[in-house]
């Protein structure tokens, strides 16, 4: 499948837009839900008037569904089986009756349709002699008899259906249904994610949740399964349900290589390096419960707040919500920790390594724990090697929010708001640029030294833009 060469978006901007190729409302909510937008139904309810079965909260959502004709003839039938065998009726009879195959899906970031052909669906792995597959032909060889085919023809739809469908919830987040999306099928997983699924009705949008830079299609992942179990409970689930072994940093640990930055421009080389180090100022500053901070996991049940979690310690309660720690996160968390302590340790730090690490940190450690901040350090010239500025910028900002918190006033803070108003010039931004050197100017106010430092930047710094405006014109 060929896709666009390069993609850049920002965090939280959509990547896919998908409506469902065919999807399916749960047994249990068809009293309650429309079998169109899968969203609860108000008072008024619209019935299909062949079937009387199918439920829509509107005339437009009664128009809408075109694929209820698929099962309309069926109902009867198919009120004595499970949603498994009326999602993969409907999906049978789209092949068989509507030249399904072929019908493809489109998107920004695909240079051509996504077809259901396309996808894949590891028939070879499911497993002949299993009698729960087996059943389900047989149900199906006799509700549709033309559309069901052979059993290898059965097992390539099924396949493609179970890989790549997503459950649908409702505006409440409850799960409501299935849907099988083209277009979005082409992410691979990872268990530490850089974009997500969103619901809007029946719509399926993907989100990057991080900024995306001149990237890949194939370097951006969802996640098939939830992120909270243990990684042997994730490896089993997706090796049963999904066939393959997931080799993510998180399931792996980091096994990076060196990759030369050949290119490096040398008029950033002054930007590297954050002196004095915004670790060892915040180990220094953080007093009494502060300090809890610096070795926290994150709550994941109230807003995230940090629950002191010391090494090798097996419980935990959140102070906030008293609600104890799944040991599973734990588990995890601890795990985390070990892998980029081990990075942090090795004698040659690998180029995205810390990037990477805050990656997978992220939701898990509290952004205030030190390990943490020692990854978002290395992050910031780590992007500045790689002449990557923006997301440079990206973590020198997420650092300067625990300088305001732990640091405010520092030297430490205050070399960092400089660096940031140098990387904001570098980038051409020079109003961003002017705005943080104001903001180093007032937080230097109390250390004359400083101070004048500052001021004495400044000055060049306007010295360089006024030079510039006169070759400008």
């Amino acid at each position: 499948m060929s896709y666009t060469s390069l993609i850049s978006l920002r965090k939280g901007e959509v990547l896919f837009d998908s409506q469902p190729f065919i999807h399916v409302l749960m047994d249990r909510r068809r009293e309650t839900h429309c079998w169109n937008c899968v969203q609860k139904r108000r008072e008024i309810t619209v019935t299909c008037a062949e079937c009387d079965a199918a439920a829509y909260c509107s005339e437009a959502c009664r128009a809408d569904d075109r694929d209820h004709d698929l099962e309309c003839d069926l109902m009867e039938k198919l009120e004595e089986y499970s949603d498994q065998t009326r999602f993969m009726v409907k999906l049978l009879q789209k092949l068989h009756r509507k030249n399904g195959w072929n019908i493809g899906e489109s998107a920004n970031v695909l240079e051509k349709p996504r077809k259901f052909k396309y996808l894949m669906s590891h028939s070879d792995k499911l497993n002949d002699a299993d009698k729960g597959l087996r059943n389900l032909y047989k149900i199906l060889v006799y509700l549709v008899p033309e559309a069901a085919g052979s059993w290898e023809y059965y097992k390539e739809v099924y396949g493609r259906l179970v890989i790549n469908s997503f459950e649908l919830n409702d505006v409440n987040d409850d799960k409501v249904g299935w849907g099988l999306f083209l277009a979005p099928s082409i992410l691979n997983h990872s268990c530490v994610p850089n974009a997500e699924a969103e619901f809007v009705g029946k719509k399926l949008l993907i989100r990057v949740n991080v900024n995306v830079e001149s990237a890949r299609l194939s370097d951006l992942y969802i996640s098939y399964i939830g992120l909270t179990d243990s990684t042997d409970k994730r490896k089993a689930k997706l090796s049963k349900y999904y066939h393959f072994e997931c080799l993510c940093l998180r399931c792996r640990g980091l096994k990076l290589s060196w990759v030369a930055v050949e290119n490096f421009n040398p008029r950033y080389q002054s930007l590297i390096g954050q002196n004095p180090s915004v670790v060892d100022t915040v180990q220094t500053n953080a007093k009494g419960k502060e300090r809890d901070f610096l070795w926290s996991l994150r709550c994941p049940t109230c807003h995230g707040r940090p629950i002191k979690c010391a090494k090798d310690q097996t419980e935990a309660t959140c102070r906030h919500c008293r609600k104890p720690v799944d040991k599973d996160l734990i588990s995890d968390y601890h795990e985390i920790i070990g892998v980029v302590d081990k990075m942090l340790k090795a004698e040659t730090i690998p180029v995205d390594g810390p990037q990477q690490c805050v990656e997978l940190m992220t939701g898990i450690v509290y952004p205030y724990s030190i390990i943490y901040i020692k990854c978002l350090e290395l992050a910031v010239d780590d992007c500045i090697m790689k002449n990557n500025l923006k997301l440079a910028v990206e973590f020198a900002l997420s650092l300067l929010t625990i300088c305001r918190r732990f640091a405010k006033q520092s030297h430490a803070s205050v070399n960092l708001i400089l660096r940031i108003a140098k990387l904001f010039e570098a980038l051409k931004k020079y109003e961003k640029a002017e705005d943080f050197l104001d903001q180093a100017q007032v937080e230097a106010y109390t250390d004359s030294d400083l101070l004048n430092k500052v001021l004495k930047l400044k000055e060049e710094y306007l010295n360089r833009r006024n030079q510039s405006r006169v070759i400008e014109e």
